[in-house]
């Protein structure tokens, strides 16, 4: 059944229909809609110019606000991630630091025992040095070595080699052969031992080949003290430059 809208109107009332039609507009696709104001649906949907503005700023403004939000936000992240950095930073150059202290340490402990090491060194040089001079200097036999009493010399072992049999040989007779006048320094008994003492040494130095460091050392130091030893008189009397 189809109702008129005169009819409907009828029925409604004046008023009614005034309120009716204030509440609807009509629209070519979808029939009677809801309006609210003029323009109906498709016209505004009710919506003032007003209003539309109003939405439009509002839009704008909630645009900027969260512009403003975001922007906040990057600051904030942008200073923590700087304050990260610079923390970060400054771990490392205290992890350097510490690294170059640890180096400047073991670098100073390095050279400490270098120093040390050096030290010892030169002092074993020095010492060596003092004891080869002590042994290579000449001085009086012992009663081990020379018996004064009779003359006769205890050759050590490396010097009764038979190559220095006849350096040996010369040597005894010029000792044994010493008297009161004639030994001591000046005399010509001293002169002799002095020249078959040099003659016995360069010997040792053309065998050196065939002694080791000991052996080439007590036989130098053995015929230097022969020939200090003829610098001294049968009674004892001292050289007279050295004592």
């Amino acid at each position: 059944m189809t109702l008129s809208v005169a009819s409907m109107v009828a029925g409604l009332g004046s008023s009614e229909c005034l309120a009716q039609a204030g509440r609807y507009g009509y629209d070519g696709f979808h029939g009677y809609v809801p309006s609210y104001g003029w323009g109906g649906y498709g016209y505004g949907g009710g919506m003032t110019a007003a209003m539309g503005a109003g939405i439009g700023i509002g839009a704008a403004a909630q645009g900027l606000g969260q512009a403003e939000v975001d922007q906040g936000q990057y600051e904030i992240e942008h200073t923590q991630a700087e304050s990260q950095y610079l923390q970060a930073y400054q771990e490392y150059l205290k992890t350097v630091n510490m690294q170059r202290q640890f180096y400047d340490v073991r670098q100073q402990a390095i050279m400490d025992q270098y120093q040390a090491k050096t030290k010892e060194a030169r002092a074993q040089v020095e010492a060596y040095k003092k004891d080869m001079a002590a042994r290579a200097a000449p001085h009086r036999l012992s009663s081990e070595q020379f018996d004064r009493q009779n003359n006769v010399i205890t050759w050590p072992g490396v010097l009764r080699a038979t190559v220095f049999d006849e350096d040996r040989y010369e040597i005894d007779k010029l000792f044994s052969q010493r008297t009161a006048g004639n030994s001591g320094a000046g005399s010509d008994n001293c002169a002799a031992i002095e020249k078959a003492t040099d003659k016995m040494m360069k010997a040792v130095s053309a065998d050196i080949n065939n002694l080791d460091v000991d052996q080439f050392i007590t036989a130098k130091h053995f015929i230097g003290s022969l020939a200090y030893e003829a610098r001294f008189t049968v009674n004892g009397a001292p050289a007279p430059e050295n004592q």
